[in-house]
């Protein structure tokens, strides 16, 4: 059962979950700590009905279980060194952070930005389903349906929303960059993200192959402090838009932990450097 044979699915990785709650035992406070107040913001968050701004609350609404799941996943991954794991699902939180920030800002306008993005993405996949190399398993009714579908789309002639767009409009895109850095570092297989399983030592003759729980403790803390800043915007947009209890100071709590941690771990981070430089 040990990790070697058994990966992330071994028993083994108790001792790690223990001891990065304990190396990181104040980022992980943090992070449990905004979890438990987005729990208690969907608690008393009821469904709009016609009040104002309804589209936007029921857009709020939504969102706001799927934005603290997916950070509760980043924790629960970030807990068993899955350091990767949670930097792709990290993406996921700085998504769900740019449509509540573009929902609180736009109010209702945001509604149809997003039904002409859900048309957008519909035409695109007609387009895919006309193409040769698809359309040959289609019979002719199921083509001449979909090109009416896309006829009928196209006529409305919807536009694409992007992350970035919903960044912009709810002007967070000073975290965009981070969101981008994870993409080429964790979700994208590309050549930066195959860094990190390269061994430069040579043993024996040969080199290994880097895998397993995180050993390095500034990249573990750095993935759980960014998904933190991703979700306090998203928990702050929230709590703007459908708060109807009195949360607001204890974000800002959340908040002044937050930079107190980011200058430590910038601290850390320095210090870390310097020893690089005199080995």
């Amino acid at each position: 059962m040990s990790i070697e044979t058994k990966g992330f699915l071994s028993c083994k990785l108790k001792r790690y979950i223990r001891r990065f709650r304990r190396e990181h035992s104040e980022a992980f406070a943090l992070a449990r700590g905004l979890s438990e107040t987005a729990q208690r913001l969907i608690l008393s968050v009821s469904f709009p009905s016609s009040d104002a701004d309804a589209d936007a609350k029921a857009l709020t609404a939504l969102f706001l279980p799927r934005a603290t799941s997916t950070f509760q996943g980043v924790i629960l991954l970030s807990e068993r060194g899955m350091v990767v794991e949670a930097r792709t699902l990290s993406r996921a939180c700085f998504e769900n952070a740019a449509a509540l920030s573009a929902a609180a800002h736009l109010k209702d306008a945001i509604f149809q930005k997003l039904i002409a993005a859900a048309e957008y993405e519909k035409i695109k996949l007609i387009q895919d389903l006309l193409a040769p190399a698809a359309a040959q398993y289609l019979d002719e009714a199921q083509r001449i349906e979909l090109n009416a579908k896309l006829a009928e789309l196209t006529a409305k002639k919807p536009a694409k929303y992007s992350v970035f767009d919903m960044a912009r409009d709810g002007t967070i895109v000073n975290l965009y960059m981070l969101y981008r850095r994870l993409s080429a570092d964790a979700a994208h297989p590309g050549i930066d993200a195959l860094e990190r399983y390269f061994d430069p030592a040579v043993r024996k003759g040969t080199r290994t192959i880097k895998w397993g729980p995180a050993e390095s403790g500034g990249e573990l803390a750095d993935t759980l402090l960014g998904a933190c800043a991703f979700f306090l915007a998203a928990l702050t947009a929230a709590n703007d838009v459908v708060g109807t209890v009195q949360l607001g100071d204890e974000i800002g709590a959340h908040f002044e932990e937050y930079k107190r941690l980011l200058a430590n771990e910038e601290a850390q981070d320095d210090l870390r450097a310097l020893g690089a430089t005199q080995t």
